[in-house]
């Protein structure tokens, strides 16, 4: 059985999930936080809940998804997946934060979707590709819950 909660993080009003098995392996889908209070909340949330992240996942690498990549990476040891055609996307967010006057630690180096699909503990996860909000935007879909995370 897949559980999941959501947070809404940062000044852009961003979606970050938390999503995980029954046997505690989680995944963090586009970790949003911006601000301290936002990483100790999806930190706490973990820790209660007795979860070990194994996945740092994002649907697409605009601002307001990646703000929270190092925090998960510095401290999870996790480094984002991707789509490839997102790297260029990620590579510009240094100038975006700039544009917007907002501070941004670097995202750790990704990792590519190299499959369809991923696992998180016994659960599958079918990658599906749907560009057009950004060149290489993603959805997760778990045919086993009828969930789809977009």
């Amino acid at each position: 059985m897949l559980q999941i909660q959501k947070f809404t993080f940062n000044p852009f009003q961003e979606n970050t999930y938390l999503l995980w098995t029954e046997s505690g392996e989680c995944a963090i889908i586009d970790p949003g936080c911006y601000e301290k209070r936002e990483e100790d909340a999806l930190q706490k949330t973990i820790e209660e809940k007795g979860l070990k992240p194994t996945l740092l996942l994002n649907t697409h690498c605009h601002i307001d998804h990646v703000f929270g990549n190092e925090f998960v990476h510095r401290t999870y040891g996790l480094s984002p997946l991707i789509h490839p055609q997102e790297e260029i996307v990620l590579a510009a967010v240094p100038r975006v934060a700039e544009m917007y006057g907002l501070d941004y630690t670097p995202s750790p180096k990704p990792k590519l979707y190299d499959g369809k699909e991923i696992k998180l503990g016994e659960e599958k996860l079918t990658i599906l590709f749907v560009p057009g909000h950004s060149p290489g935007h993603v959805a997760f879909y778990s045919q086993a819950h009828q969930l789809l995370l977009s």
